[in-house]
């Protein structure tokens, strides 16, 4: 007797879930490893990772430990998503915590296997933070303007932070902190907020693509009372 199964389709393991190369960005900008292998970033902005993969995988994901930690009980996991038309993986990573984090990527197929491996560290520096003189406080809502010298031209113009997905000018949140991230080149800030003074840092020159992560102090505007 014989009898003809239905059609099924097979598929054959050969490989385990590899995660290959990869790049991390925000906008543009591509965070570059120094010498050590850390990459450098500032807490509160998202920065998008992208990375390739073969072996069949059907879930990666990177978890991040503190650098201090010696178990992952202090860890976050960051999920990432294929691209039906490139076959990259990407995701978004975000850091609430400033100092060294280390990352540990992982992979599984469809056959459950399971692979991980070290994905390097990441210094994250504190965000720019604006300060009121007198009190040493926060100084909420106050805006931050920063300009970049227009090489071209040798002129002061506004940064189009927009271009790197960044917003310029921005607003400092309730614990006065801004997060800037600027490519090379020299710049200054602008700070102003009701009661205060307006602030002017001094010019600063970027090197490589880094954060901003200087504290501006604003002094208090003098008041005339009556009566």
């Amino acid at each position: 007797n014989q009898a003809n199964s239905q059609t099924y389709t097979l598929v054959i393991d050969r490989l385990p879930p590899i995660v290959g190369g990869s790049v991390i960005s925000i906008g543009p900008q591509i965070l570059k490893p120094d010498k050590d292998g850390i990459v450098t970033t500032v807490v509160g902005i998202d920065q998008r990772v992208t990375l390739a993969a073969v072996g069949g995988a059907i879930q990666i994901s990177i978890r991040s430990v503190d650098g201090l930690s010696k178990t992952n009980s202090d860890s976050h996991i960051f999920a990432l998503s294929r691209s039906s038309q490139t076959g990259l993986w990407s995701g978004i990573l975000s850091f609430s915590k400033k100092g060294l984090h280390k990352l540990t990527v992982e992979a599984v197929d469809g056959a459950g296997n399971k692979t991980k491996r070290d994905f390097g560290k990441v210094m994250v520096q504190e965000a720019g933070q604006v300060l009121s003189e007198d009190e040493n406080k926060p100084v909420r809502d106050a805006k931050v303007t920063l300009y970049y010298l227009e090489t071209d031209t040798n002129s002061w113009v506004v940064w189009d932070g927009s271009s790197y997905g960044q917003k310029n000018p921005q607003q400092t949140d309730k614990n006065g902190r801004f997060t800037l991230f600027v490519p090379k080149g020299r710049y200054y800030l602008d700070i102003s907020a009701p009661s205060f003074n307006i602030a002017t840092s001094n010019i600063f020159t970027v090197e490589q693509t880094a954060p901003i992560s200087q504290t501006i102090k604003l002094d208090r505007a003098l008041k005339l009372g009556f009566g």
